[in-house]
């Protein structure tokens, strides 16, 4: 289950989002989808259980972590989109039961809390549901829950089309022109030009390490966010999703 140091640390950084955006990565979801597709007609390897991957959003970034049981149906689900402008950071926590919806936790970043919970029993019934905004506790309309289980189906199949697709994320810090990922290992950011030189620039007026966000795939690479903040700090693992 997610835990609450998460959405401490993300609604602590701000997620400052890189102020340009290169070639969009519609081609990498693309083919993801195609290879959705292809897959049932081919020999497939095993899924890893444990994927991180991303992509472009409308006004946005979207980060997705995802965890799968040993059957290879979707444990916990966890997806941070950053917008392109100002605040509304949406940290979203999704938990299965048997392949099965059972928890949606979900956190706006904002001025004041703002956090829906959902919770699902075996039979797929409502057992619990909360929205929170300040010191105010609401039920969830109808809309809200419909929403709700909608986004979860769709994290599942974009999450699968992507890692079909082969787009990794990768977090981590950059300093004195170097970028360490959040797994320790030093290596290089194989990104267009331009785009090296202003995270160059960015880090250049910054004292702390940035932190960096970017996507891999056979289709290209893609970067995501720069941004004065430690992503690792917060981002999760298989032991702690």
């Amino acid at each position: 289950m997610i835990h609450s140091l998460f959405v401490k640390e993300v609604n602590r950084g701000a997620l400052t989002p890189l102020l340009f955006i290169c070639k969009p990565v519609a081609a990498l979801l693309i083919a993801a989808g195609l290879a959705v597709t292809l897959s049932g007609c081919s020999s497939q390897n095993p899924s890893p259980r444990f994927t991180a991957t991303g992509y472009i959003a409308d006004q946005g970034m979207m980060r997705i972590w995802r965890k799968d049981d040993p059957q290879h149906q979707p444990q916990a689900i966890m997806s941070v989109y950053s917008p392109l402008e100002g605040k509304g950071t949406v940290i979203s926590y999704y938990a299965y039961q048997d392949g099965k919806l059972n928890l949606v936790r979900q956190t706006v970043q904002g001025n004041e809390q703002n956090v829906l919970e959902l919770r699902l029993d075996e039979k797929g019934e409502i057992s619990f549901m909360q929205r929170q905004i300040g010191n105010q506790r609401q039920l969830l309309t109808s809309d809200d829950i419909a929403r709700s289980q909608y986004q979860s189906r769709h994290m599942v199949e974009v999450s699968e089309a992507l890692r079909v697709g082969k787009v990794h994320l990768i977090q981590g810090r950059w300093q004195n022109g170097q970028f360490t990922s959040c797994a320790g290992e030093t290596q290089s950011l194989k990104l267009e030009a331009w785009q090296l030189n202003w995270i160059e620039s960015r880090a250049a007026r910054s004292s702390q390490p940035l932190g960096i966000a970017w996507l891999d795939a056979p289709e290209g690479r893609q970067l995501l966010l720069a941004a004065n903040e430690d992503f690792c700090s917060w981002e999760p693992t298989v032991d702690t999703l």
